[in-house]
């Protein structure tokens, strides 16, 4: 039986039948969650269920960080917490159902800060929770793998505001699917680009402040052609899609 779930030579593991079904069924659960805003305590579960399922079953190669796979252009879908509030004081191991909503990172990393966050429908810019919900709001991700660069891009419609954040991509020595990420570009831009403030100078002040000069880390915990999984150092779980429209708002 086992025979039947894996992928037939020279198949990716994210495109057996498997894991193709269980990739669509996530896209399915956070669609109309308002980018994890307002999905239940029911959803959120299925959610991290299903994230589980897919890190288990297709986790990526070690050197993604490095992979063209990861290069472009991804948009944030789906925010949520590793560790749901009414599991947060279960210490019970042997609970199957406490091990797929609980997750956290194998390895610390130095001295960078790692807590669980309660990050729903919001993405954290220079310690400020920014709101990400709303369908004409975009967030996207992009790499820029040969150059060692990732961009962080939130388009806030109704306030005609676009906040964009920087930063050089480091490999941790402790897990190579983590990048560590020192961020040195901070640009806000209001009134349809008319005015533009450039902040990137607070970064090097913050390193004054804090024992590390890296800002924080991202796992990817699975990666396919259509979806990335990743993993935060405060704790949140980040869905995102090659395709802007994968998910209803």
């Amino acid at each position: 039986f086992d025979s039947i779930l894996k992928p037939a030579p020279g198949v990716s593991k994210t495109e057996s039948p498997r894991v193709v079904k269980i990739q669509k069924e996530l896209l399915q659960s956070i669609s109309n969650t308002n980018n994890g805003k307002d999905a239940t305590l029911e959803q959120q579960k299925r959610v991290l269920e299903l994230v589980a399922q897919l890190e288990e079953a297709a986790p990526p190669p070690s050197n993604v960080l490095t992979s063209m796979a990861l290069n472009g252009t991804w948009f944030l879908q789906y925010t949520s917490p590793s560790v749901l509030e009414e599991d947060n004081d279960n210490d019970n191991d042997n609970d199957n159902n406490n091990k797929l909503l609980f997750w956290k990172p194998s390895i610390q990393e130095g001295d960078i800060e790692t807590r669980n966050a309660n990050s729903r429908g919001t993405v954290t810019a220079l310690a400020v929770k920014v709101d990400t919900s709303g369908a004409r709001n975009v967030v996207t991700q992009s790499f820029d793998v040969p150059n060692e660069r990732v961009y962080n891009d939130i388009l806030i419609t109704d306030k005609q505001a676009e906040i964009h954040v920087e930063g050089k991509v480091v490999p941790s020595q402790n897990v190579p699917t983590r990048a560590l990420v020192l961020f040195d570009v901070l640009d806000i831009v209001l009134l349809n680009g008319k005015v533009t403030l450039p902040l990137g100078f607070v970064f090097p002040l913050s390193t004054l402040f804090k024992k590390s000069k890296e800002q924080g880390w991202l796992e990817t915990t699975y990666l396919s052609r259509s979806v990335r999984i990743g993993r935060g150092n405060k704790g949140t779980c980040f869905i995102l899609t090659r395709d802007g429209n994968a998910v209803e708002p």
